[in-house]
């Protein structure tokens, strides 16, 4: 950015002096000037710090725009492989013109048609964008000055040949399959399932379609959606997009599914045969009758699983050192309840407590801790060099269900008082950084929200060099 001109000058004015007495002698007349001189100086303060203010505001705004523009023309999903140099340059180019122009502009800010070139060099795209812009400050008749330039050049660097080299992803997708996933996946959905005879396994309805084997299938009948069927169709979605990518090249995808509950359950090991990964995710149910949900067994399962394979975690570069991610999806309540018959509830033996836990509920005789997603489960994971991502899907209470005298409406307060506080917090700790921790409560946010995951999984990462 260029440096910002001292626009506070010095300006030369004539004085005078007074002839009728001593400046004691002229108390009220003085006073006046000295009200008048430090009110002049105190509008000027103002009036710097307003518009260095807004200056700094436009410039920070035009820098972010400019970031955009340039990591967006070099990213995996603008770089195409086997497309021409010269194509590929001006697809990139106007993506960067696009994103910038389409970007905020800052208020009292002309911003002028940036130059931007991109040039590539053995597979390595550089794509840097120069911009200029006048800012109009508000209290320029005061300062003597009306505008101010700004302007900075940025640039980002794709990935070394990332569009001709393979880069090898393996993608394991752990999915909640416990009671909570069984919730409809809105309130509509759930109030249809109140109101629909058998959701209960007997004649009643109820809001948790697993409460029972078979009344997922009741809610279906119904025209109910489930949480889990969301989650679902969200793992078909970026099955799909897997061998999409695997088809046209260079990048190379393996992928593997499993879900928990009280247990943990291998539906596709890691493989490169997507569309039978596809399969078994179209396959994927609800564990159990009424089964809990201990994740911390489950993240210890499949690290165990990662562990058994034989490529060893990598950096991508070949077949035999693939990048690995995990991508958890989950309400990110545990609780410890096992596998049960309609009359016996049992706590799991493999449950790990952590705070803050509790026994909330006395309707499952006392034996359903519940408790919040332990972060510190994931670290060994990201310790093996394992990128952890997160997707919450959100614990979603039907407001009936916390009235008082209602079944579970002891554990519903608890978890809506107590754990869904920490949730969001617990799940950014598991994730290996801020941006792979991702939360989404309505269907489509949680499409969105994992194919955005699954996209930051496969994508060469820009970084911006200037």
């Amino acid at each position: 950015m260029a440096k910002v001109p001292n626009f506070l000058s010095k300006r030369q004015s004539g004085g005078s002096s007074c002839r009728n007495g001593s400046f004691l002698s002229q108390e009220g007349g003085n006073f006046a000037l000295l009200f008048a001189i430090f009110g002049t100086a105190a509008a000027i303060m103002f009036g710097v710090a307003i518009s260095f203010a807004g200056l700094i505001s436009a410039r920070d705004q035009l820098d972010s725009n400019a970031d955009a523009a340039v990591l967006a023309a070099v990213s995996r999903s603008v770089i195409k492989p086997g497309v021409a140099s010269s194509t590929q340059i001006a697809a990139s180019t106007t993506v960067a013109q696009n994103l910038f122009a389409g970007g905020t502009t800052p208020p009292n800010t002309t911003v002028a048609t940036p130059t931007i070139t991109v040039t590539v060099n053995s597979g390595v795209y550089v794509a840097t964008l120069s911009y200029t812009a006048q800012y109009t400050l508000p209290f320029g008749s005061i300062l003597g000055i009306s505008t101010l330039p700004v302007s900075a050049t940025v640039s980002a660097t794709s990935s070394a040949a990332s569009n001709s080299a393979p880069r090898y992803v393996d993608i394991y997708v752990l999915v909640d399959a416990s009671g909570s996933m069984g919730i409809g996946a809105t309130m509509n959905d759930i109030t249809l399932m109140d109101s629909t005879s058998g959701m209960d396994g007997a004649s009643g309805g109820c809001s948790v379609a697993c409460h029972a084997i078979g009344t997922d299938t009741v809610a279906h009948n119904a025209g109910a959606t489930l949480r889990f069927d969301v989650v679902r169709n969200a793992v078909e979605q970026i099955t799909q997009s897997a061998e999409t990518l695997n088809a046209n090249g260079p990048l190379v995808i393996r992928m593997g599914l499993y879900s928990f509950a009280t247990g943990f359950t291998t539906l596709h090991d890691i493989s490169s045969d997507i569309p039978d990964v596809y399969s078994a995710a179209q396959s994927m149910t609800l564990q159990g009758y009424d089964a809990g949900t201990n994740a911390a067994t489950a993240l210890q399962a499949l690290q165990s699983k990662i562990n058994s394979g034989d490529p060893v975690i990598g950096n991508g570069s070949s077949v035999g050192s693939p990048q690995v991610f995990v991508i958890l999806a989950t309400d990110a309540i545990s609780n410890s309840t096992d596998n049960q018959s309609a009359s016996t509830w049992v706590s799991s033996p493999t449950f790990v407590p952590f705070s803050p836990n509790a026994v909330p509920d006395p309707v499952n005789n006392g034996v359903m801790d519940l408790e919040g997603l332990d972060p510190g489960q994931c670290g060994a994971l990201k310790s093996a060099g394992i990128n952890m991502m997160t997707l919450d899907t959100t614990y979603l209470i039907n407001p009936a269900d916390m009235v008082s005298g209602t079944p579970g409406y002891l554990r519903y307060n608890y978890i809506s008082s107590t754990l869904a506080g920490s949730t969001a917090s617990n799940m950014a700790a598991c994730a290996s950084n801020p941006s792979f921790a991702l939360a989404a409560s309505a269907p489509q946010d949680i499409l969105n929200d994992m194919q955005q995951l699954f996209n930051t999984a496969t994508q060469s990462t820009p970084r911006l060099t200037q």
